[in-house]
């Protein structure tokens, strides 16, 4: 490691399934209310997880990460333009699922 790399910062996630994850602060960050919590305090610890949406489960958490940290990185058009086209080839019935989780009724 050279020395002017600089030390990840993590945040603990808490998903309405119960599962708790650590997730890079820069990534949680480019959710408006991820950033919102974090600066309140939230998610500093594993034993003061932010918690998100009940409805959020950890597999649909993990991939909106995924989604975010390949996005945080600059690119070029046709790479994300076909991790965009494999990200979207999940099945219309998880699709609709994940995008259902991040409804609060």
């Amino acid at each position: 490691m050279e020395l002017h790399e600089t030390i990840k910062s993590y945040i603990w996630l808490q998903t309405g399934d119960g599962f708790t994850q650590a997730v890079e602060q820069e990534v949680a960050i480019l959710c408006p209310t991820f950033d919102h919590e974090i600066k309140s305090g939230f998610g500093s610890s594993k034993d003061n997880p932010l918690s998100v949406l009940p409805r959020v489960r950890a597999t649909s958490l993990v991939s909106v990460f995924d989604y975010c940290r390949f996005h945080e990185v600059r690119r070029s058009f046709e790479e994300h333009k076909t991790f965009d086209e494999n990200f979207l080839q999940i099945d219309a019935r998880s699709l609709c699922s994940r995008v259902g989780e991040t409804v609060e009724t």
